[in-house]
């Protein structure tokens, strides 16, 4: 989210920052919590969007293409650590849409 305010970038590369910026950090404070803690795998598919959006959107410097690439892929691998769940909380909704 910060990368557009700091460098210039094109405004097409600034409103995916501020889009997907917003919702990685929702999802991440989201998956706090043990209930859901899978939540996290949202972030694996924003941060993939991240990577993929580094190469789609042009930016006016390929040095800042590389950042934008570095952040999504740091965004799929820390959404691979899973946590340490101390309970079971009722199933969620597998539990909920089976029979």
């Amino acid at each position: 989210m910060v990368l557009p305010s700091i460098f210039e970038t094109g405004p097409s590369l600034a409103n995916n920052n501020f889009i997907v910026g917003p919702l990685v950090i929702t999802m991440a404070v989201v998956a706090i919590w043990e209930v859901n803690r899978s939540v996290r795998r949202v972030n694996t598919l924003l941060g993939a969007w991240q990577l993929l959006a580094a190469f789609i959107f042009p930016a006016p410097a390929q040095w800042l293409t590389l950042l934008q690439a570095l952040a999504g892929l740091l965004i799929v691998l820390l959404s691979f650590i899973k946590g340490r769940t101390k309970s079971n909380y009722g199933g969620g909704w597998r539990f909920l849409f089976t029979g």
